[in-house]
């Protein structure tokens, strides 16, 4: 069985914020100084101003982005599923593997020990299910 971490990443959202950059430390970010250390009002780097620098702050566009958590998928009948839930199901060969990626036992032997039915670990599955879309599919949080 292949198995593969899909690793988390930063994606952008389609919007744009205004970030303001010192061309002379390289700080980046959303606040800075109106006034220089010589008095003069603009804006200006807060950093710099500390150290007694002047130095202007541009405007840049930049990507509002968001957290894409990362995921585990296993390959199975050829096709790479993703075990995003407690329990994943292949749709072809309908064997069933957990969150990590892990072949589960076959549903027949399901509750054995613990008194559980198949019915009840998959209503896990089931229950967080919204329109066709796992919850947390769009967001981790």
């Amino acid at each position: 069985m292949d198995k593969r971490v899909v690793p988390g990443r930063y994606v952008p959202t389609g919007t744009q914020h205004d970030v303001w950059v010192c061309g002379v430390c390289g700080f980046r970010g959303t606040t800075g100084t109106w006034r220089a250390p010589d008095g003069s009002e603009g804006l200006f780097c807060y950093r710099c101003c500390q150290g007694g620098v002047k130095s202007a702050l541009r405007v840049e566009r930049q990507d509002d982005l968001r957290w894409e958590c990362s995921t585990v998928e296993v390959k199975c009948c050829g096709v790479w599923l993703l075990c995003d839930e407690f329990t994943n199901t292949c749709p072809r060969c309908e064997r069933d593997y957990n969150g990590s990626g892990q072949l589960l036992a076959p549903r027949s032997q399901w509750g054995e020990e613990t008194g559980e039915t198949a019915a009840d670990v998959l209503r896990v599955r089931y229950d967080h299910v919204l329109d066709g879309v796992p919850d947390g599919y769009e967001d981790c949080g």
